[in-house]
């Protein structure tokens, strides 16, 4: 395996360049820490200002283009794109023009059905499917059909599949890791008031050794015992979250939730580089916690919760002063770092873009949409929604953003 991604800057003597999108570089104890400075303001490019170069699903029409909701897709060298449908959870691929060639998957326990909506990526011609709730991961050929399949359940003790806060549960590396994250098992029954939540961090590598990486903040809960319903628990949404993902060379990234930092990992967990940043971040005003306050009681409203119960645990919050710096966190298919800005709900709109080496591209604004399935070189594939609720894989085209 070659060098870590951002560790492969290391310089033998210490040197500072202030130019956009370089890098300030120390030596410390045999650890990379890399200064990428400070990010732009405002974004400099938006990806999605333009109509989409393809786009699937329809408001009413034939089966395969209707979707209860695009849970996740990706894209194949010759340009076909493989879609989960959220409800059915079938897969369903769509040649390069957006016409519908086959579906196979759905719900059930067979050995080429799903227990939950699978999480897709293309490793060459195969397609590869995260069933997370069978902790399953199935290789099918491009026709459909199992090439083999992997439970890593046996191996996972007591950790449990759960989810990151900005969607998947696991991460495929090209030499075959796989990164998921789970709940941690050490904390008690939930009680009354404000309990902070972890989740842990485990990898298998290429060579199928198993490593856990040790617990990290996930959020902060609110429990409440509400009479005749029982504990009820609000999430809080200043609170601080881990974000990780995979680098292409099966090193593992995992980012700081309070500060923009990222750490990477080798493949057995030793710490190898930092990349430290200076964006711009969101100050949580009086008017940022009157408006969260509105939409959680718009939200107890449409859900019947008692309003009283949803002011004493919003009451109960302490906002910083300013939000945690990082919220999303994902590597494209050329190994580029996107880190998206927090803001207290998601989607992330405003992305600072990261090459493999650590150094600063530019800052994308990605718009209101559902959330972010896949980049590529040149594309960047999406889950939106219209007016009506409908929701839609798009496809645009990426600007020149190096690597």
């Amino acid at each position: 395996m070659g060098r870590p991604v951002f560790a492969s800057l290391l310089l033998l003597a210490t040197s500072s360049i202030s130019a956009a999108g370089q890098t300030t570089i120390l030596d410390s104890a045999g650890v990379s820490i890399i200064q990428a400075g400070r990010f732009a303001a405002q974004p400099e490019w938006t990806l999605a200002s333009g109509p989409p170069l393809l786009e699937v699903g329809q408001l009413d029409g034939d089966d395969p283009y209707l979707f209860g909701s695009v849970w996740d897709a990706t894209r194949f060298d010759d340009g076909t794109i493989a879609i989960t449908d959220g409800q059915t959870y079938e897969i369903r691929l769509f040649d390069s023009s957006g016409r519908h060639v086959r579906t196979f998957g759905g719900r059930g326990e067979g050995p080429a059905e799903f227990s939950g909506p699978p999480w897709l990526r293309t490793v060459g011609t195969e397609l590869l499917a995260w069933d997370a709730g069978a902790l399953r991961l199935t290789r099918f050929d491009g026709e459909g059909q199992i090439i083999s399949q992997l439970t890593p359940r046996d191996e996972m003790f007591e950790v449990g599949v759960g989810r990151f806060p900005n969607g998947p549960v696991w991460d495929l590396g090209e030499h075959g890791a796989l990164l998921w994250s789970g709940p941690f098992r050490g904390g008690s029954r939930p009680t009354e008031g404000v309990q902070d939540q972890f989740l842990t961090l485990v990898s298998k590598d290429a060579e199928g050794v198993i490593h856990s990486h040790g617990n990290y903040p996930e959020t902060r809960v609110i429990f409440k015992d509400s009479e005749g319903v029982g504990m009820r628990g609000m999430g809080d949404m200043f609170s601080p979250r881990t974000n990780a993902a995979l680098a292409l060379d099966g090193s593992i990234i995992v980012a700081d939730p309070v500060h923009w930092e990222l750490k990477q990992l080798t493949p057995s967990g030793e710490l190898s580089a930092i990349v430290r940043g200076e964006p711009p971040r969101m100050r949580i005003s009086r008017a940022v916690v009157s408006a969260e306050r509105a939409k959680l009681d718009d939200m107890a409203y449409r859900l019947g919760v008692p309003l009283r119960d949803v002011e004493e645990m919003f009451d109960q919050l302490e906002p910083p002063g300013i939000l945690p710096a990082i919220g999303d966190l994902l590597v494209d298919r050329v190994g580029r770092v996107w880190v998206g800005r927090r803001r207290t709900s998601y989607p992330m709109p405003v992305y600072d873009v990261l090459s493999q080496e650590g150094a600063y591209l530019g800052t994308a604004d990605v718009g209101e949409i559902t959330k972010i399935l896949e980049v590529g070189q040149d594309y960047i594939l999406v889950s939106a929604s219209d007016e009506y609720d409908v929701n839609y894989l798009r496809m645009y085209s990426l600007p020149d953003l190096g690597r």
